[in-house]
């Protein structure tokens, strides 16, 4: 589908895969809702005979009205661009036009017609015809149509000037009427297309949120698992800190202990050399009463 200044070609083959049926379908547009929307905009079984009664002044019209109308849309620049977008031959597009206008007085106005307005605007929002440009344009209908009504009571010699205005009123109305109805369809075709769009939209939003959440989650999952993987090491490495401290404890009660021992034993030297020293004295004093005893005896001899 072209949006904005996409250059997208709307092919046959893209016309071709259009189906009226498969819209109204979709966006609920079955005969009660038909018949509901005739009610309410007002549009009766007089509204349909008082077009049929018409019905040749929309063939007479239709020739040039559609020549004024494509003239209006090929003198805007935005929509040459839009009609450069359709494969279709301009020509061809004219002709579906007249079909259009001749199909306003046709007198059935059932479900082939509403699936054939769904057709048409489904195909206005492929080649991106917003309303703001297709209603637009309708203001050439209004007025062709308009002025074909009133020539068409002109014509006729018998009238009187307040019934002809009263039924050119009339006349005008049930054209309004349908087209309004016509431009209902348009709607809800851009309506149900728009709201596929955002759907699709929000479900790649989704899709990218879920990957996001993927991308950034899952590191932050292994980072959170290395953090506890530190904090198991650091509440591991305290304890041995803790049994390291107690046993540093337990070594110092030892040196502390062995300091004393090794203070006893300094003691204990320096007894045992005192004691030496008197047992050497001792040694020397009886050394020399021995030697003075040998004398003795020598002089007793």
């Amino acid at each position: 589908m072209a949006t904005g200044n996409e250059t997208t070609e709307i092919t046959d083959a893209d016309r071709r895969a259009v189906d009226g049926a498969t819209i109204t379908a979709d966006i609920g547009i079955d005969d009660a809702e038909i018949d509901w929307r005739k009610q309410y905009t007002g549009f009766t079984e007089h509204d349909a005979e008082r077009l049929t009664d018409v019905s040749h002044v929309f063939e007479d019209i239709a020739e040039q009205l559609v020549e004024e109308f494509y003239g209006h849309l090929e003198s805007h620049s935005e929509t040459v661009a839009i009609l450069d977008r359709s494969s279709k031959p301009v020509q061809a597009l004219k002709r579906d036009q007249r079909q259009y206008l001749t199909a306003l007085g046709s007198g059935r106005y059932d479900q082939a017609y509403f699936d054939q307005r769904a057709r048409i605007g489904k195909i206005h929002q492929m080649l991106d015809l917003g309303p703001k440009i297709y209603f637009g344009a309708y203001s050439i209908y209004y007025r062709g149509i308009l002025e074909g009504l009133a020539e068409d009571i002109k014509s006729d010699p018998d009238g009187e000037a307040a019934d002809a205005l009263d039924t050119l009123v009339e006349r005008a109305l049930s054209v309004l009427k349908l087209i309004n109805i016509d431009q209902q369809v348009a709607m809800d075709t851009y309506i149900d297309a728009y709201s596929a769009q955002i759907e699709a939209t929000v479900a790649e939003q989704e899709k990218l949120m879920q990957q996001v959440d993927r991308e950034v989650n899952e590191p932050i999952a292994d980072l959170s698992e290395s953090a506890r993987e530190v904090t198991d090491r650091t509440t591991q490495m305290s304890r041995f800190v803790a049994e390291g401290s107690e046993s540093i404890e337990d070594v110092s009660g030892e040196v502390s202990q062995m300091s004393s021992t090794i203070e006893e034993i300094a003691s204990t030297s320096e007894q045992v050399a005192a004691t030496s020293q008197q047992a050497e004295s001792l040694a020397e004093a009886g050394s020399g009463s021995a030697a003075d005893a040998l004398d003795a005896m020598s002089g007793i001899e």
